[in-house]
Parts: structure tokens; sequence; C-alpha cells
């Protein structure tokens, strides 16, 4: 997770979107960045990356080249 999260350019994340989460959620996923010194739409864009890959949901505009698998030992 960790390699996909410095791999992420940033600059991609700067529109704001909007969407809900849970009060436990949130603070799990801004605790964990906190601790890890990452920044949480970056976290939060791998953490979901990483879920769709794993449920074989495509990624819009990500090609088959680009994407990476979920492996065990990530």
């Amino acid at each position: 997770m960790f390699k996909d999260y410095i791999n992420m350019n940033n600059q991609e994340l700067l529109a704001k979107k909007t969407f809900t989460l849970t009060e436990e959620i949130y603070d799990t996923i801004k605790g964990v960045s906190k601790k890890n010194s990452m920044k949480i739409n970056v976290l939060i864009n791998v953490l979901l990356g990483q879920g769709l890959r794993f449920y074989n949901i495509p990624i819009e505009g990500e090609t088959a080249n680009k994407g990476k698998g979920i492996h065990s030992d990530e």
C-alpha cells in the first residue's frame, strides 16, 4: 500500500469531490494518515483503488498495464 501511496500524483487529487464516510471509518483513516504521515486524500484514494481492484471492478481510464494487482504480501 505504501508503494501505491508514494507513487500517487497528489496533483491529480486537487479537484474537490464530496462523499460521506461514517465517523468510525473517517476516524480510522485519519488516525492511519497521521500515524504514517500520509495525506488523507491520497490514502483514501489508494484504499479505494485497492478495494476496487480486489473486487475486479474496473477503474475508469486505467489501462491494464497501468493497474497493479493486489498481492497478499503488499
